[in-house]
């Protein structure tokens, strides 16, 4: 599987140059204090990251869970099952870094018997405008997020954790569980997706490469939003 990867990877990368200007642009203006040679590293990783994901997405269709459990490791579960016991539910805040999607697959694993755990996503940028709510600055940038698995939060009153995911090398992550807070309901508004904005840009900092730097993020500004609503 990783021979076929590093074959479109080349051809990614060399050949078709995969939105290369947007890539370069992200990284440049989200890591001002990094050398090009750095960032030329980062890039390097990126696009084998992104031909590694892609092709382990459709290889997860066919894998067992066996082999899903041996490949996305659980750490620090303690807490997150007590919780769970405690309140019934919990909202586990997913970023979009490394191999995020093998999380929905096994989250079986660990939702026992009558008790729920909601993926909450609180998503950078969106299509739908009338989503967009939480403006803060992110990666060197004026950024809006969706604030959805707030909402969730707040209404249910379910414990929030940050889901923080650690690639253990090609075709292996682990992920660990931090609480946010056990009572969103005496939060602030956008506190806690303010909590997870600061925590996902820590989990991009420590590892750059696993996250789709491919994406163009930055398209919507404030000034379209006040348009939008004149």
């Amino acid at each position: 599987l990783y021979i076929l990867s590093d074959g479109v990877c080349f051809l990614m990368r060399h050949v078709v140059h995969y939105r290369r200007k947007v890539v370069r642009k992200n990284l440049k203006n989200s890591f001002p204090e990094k050398s090009e040679a750095e960032l030329r590293e980062i890039e390097r990783e990126f696009y084998r990251y992104i031909c590694d994901y892609m092709l382990e997405e459709i290889k997860m269709m066919r894998m067992s869970f066996e082999d899903l459990s041996r490949r996305m490791e659980y750490g620090n579960t303690e807490e997150y099952l007590a919780m769970l016991e405690k309140h019934g539910g919990i909202v586990v805040l997913i970023p979009h870094y490394a191999n995020f999607e093998w999380l929905t697959a096994k989250g079986a694993f660990m939702k026992p018997e009558r008790k729920y755990v909601v993926n909450g996503r609180i998503s950078l940028q969106s299509h739908n405008r009338n989503e967009a709510h939480h403006w803060t600055t992110f990666l060197f940038h004026d950024t809006v997020f969706m604030d959805g698995g707030e909402r969730i939060a707040r209404m249910m009153n379910y414990p929030v954790f940050y889901c923080e995911l650690e690639k253990r090398g090609r075709g292996y992550c682990k992920a660990y569980f931090d609480l946010l807070t056990e009572t969103p309901k005496q939060t602030a508004e956008g506190e806690i997706t303010e909590l997870f904005v600061r925590r996902l840009e820590q989990t991009i900092r420590r590892a750059p490469a696993y996250w789709f730097w491919s994406h163009k993020r930055w398209k919507l500004t404030r000034e379209d939003l006040k348009k939008q609503h004149e």
